[in-house]
């Protein structure tokens, strides 16, 4: 009598497969690289490849080739970076959420904040550097006499109000005084 072996058909093991890789994925979006991805090999390129993503983020302006799943990393991470350089409100406020948007976010407000202190540009991590430089083209933008800034870019903003105090009021104002003169009879 023949052996009969039960054996997943090609649709089936491929679904099995797509499913291993996007849990792969998100195991990467909550982890961060270097923590052990699931067990099955197409989980764990799933995890790699987003990995490489994010990775990639961090030093480049376009977003990779290759996977979705390195894409959707870059993604992430450049809307992080977009989010904090919207607004002073929403630099100085929370992360967006998810840990690799709040990368991207933390390093333009790293940026920014650096410049601000003095230490050096880091061109190399380019949400850093664009926050840095943003910062430094607002102050010296202000520096050269500008009056009104302009970008809107949070850490150009900061930077122009950095070089630009708002002048403190000292003993009150000319309107705030009667200024009409009285005569003596």
């Amino acid at each position: 009598q023949p052996h009969t072996v039960a054996v997943a058909t090609a649709t089936t093991a491929a679904a099995r497969g797509v499913a291993d890789y996007r849990n792969g994925v998100l195991h990467a979006v909550a982890a961060p690289a270097g923590t052990q991805p699931p067990a099955t090999t197409a989980a764990a390129e799933g995890a790699a490849d987003y990995w490489a993503g994010e990775a990639h983020a961090v030093g480049n302006v376009a977003a990779p080739g290759g996977p979705a799943a390195g894409a959707s990393a870059f993604q992430e991470f450049d809307g992080g970076r977009a989010f904090a350089r919207a607004s002073i409100p929403q630099l100085q406020g929370p992360p967006p959420f998810g840990r690799v948007a709040a990368r991207g976010f933390a390093e333009y407000a790293a940026g920014v904040a650096a410049r601000s202190a003095g230490p050096g540009n880091q061109p190399a991590r380019v949400a850093f550097s664009e926050g840095w430089t943003d910062f430094d083209a607002g102050e010296n933008d202000a520096r050269a006499g500008a009056v009104v800034p302009a970008q809107q870019d949070s850490g150009y903003l900061l930077g122009f109000q950095a070089a630009n105090p708002a002048p403190l009021k000292r003993g009150g104002s000319d309107l705030d005084r009667d200024t009409t003169k009285k005569i003596r009879a």
